[in-house]
């Protein structure tokens, strides 16, 4: 998808600027797209950033960070935008619809807060699109972004990212989940791969 990775950076950044603002959360791990990969002692899997290099940065469950953030792709479907007649020559836009969820780690006795609180701050300052401006500065014509479905059930979330792990988050820690949807537009005959 295109500019999926600066769009995820810019929910981060949102997210940070309010309301993961304050100093319980300057110790915080906020990363952009993860993968699935499975470990090479076992047949389990975990969630790794990997770069273009490459070189992989493992999201396993960290004591060290108040709160960790990262973002996953559950799918991605593409099609012909629907177009007013008057808007350029047909099948020229296209729309993209992301899939995503975003998963939080953390521990209550760090940051001082329950799950539904950090859900619930979440999804108060969530982007609902961005801005004519940001997408523009990526090639895109819009970008609208939907929530859909929360998770504060710590096991099921755990399961989901670390599949045949034993379930190992101590009481105090939990992992919760943000569903949520990126459509975006593009001009066909401006989006280049380079």
């Amino acid at each position: 998808m295109p500019a999926l990775s600066q769009i995820v950076t810019l929910i981060n950044t949102s997210l940070k600027t309010q309301p993961f603002t304050g100093m319980k959360y300057q110790r915080s791990m906020w990363s952009a797209l993860a993968d699935a990969q499975k470990t090479t002692s076992d047949e389990s899997t975990r969630p790794v950033i990997i770069d273009n290099t490459g070189q992989e940065t493992d999201l396993s469950i960290d004591d060290k960070y108040n709160l960790q953030v990262y973002h996953c792709i559950e799918g991605l479907r593409y099609g012909i935008a629907n177009e007013k007649a008057d808007y350029g020559d047909p099948g020229t836009v296209m729309e993209e619809n992301a899939e995503m969820e975003m998963i939080f780690y953390g521990d209550r006795v760090n940051i001082n807060l329950r799950p539904e609180d950090i859900i619930a701050g979440a999804m108060l300052w969530f982007p609902k699109e961005l801005t004519p401006a940001q997408a523009t500065t990526l090639s895109l014509t819009s970008v609208i972004i939907e929530t859909s479905h929360v998770d504060t059930d710590s096991m099921k979330v755990f399961a989901t990212q670390y599949h045949g792990k034993e379930y190992r988050l101590k009481p105090s820690q939990f992992m919760c989940s943000i569903k949520y949807r990126i459509i975006s537009t593009f001009n066909k005959s401006c989006y280049q791969i380079c």
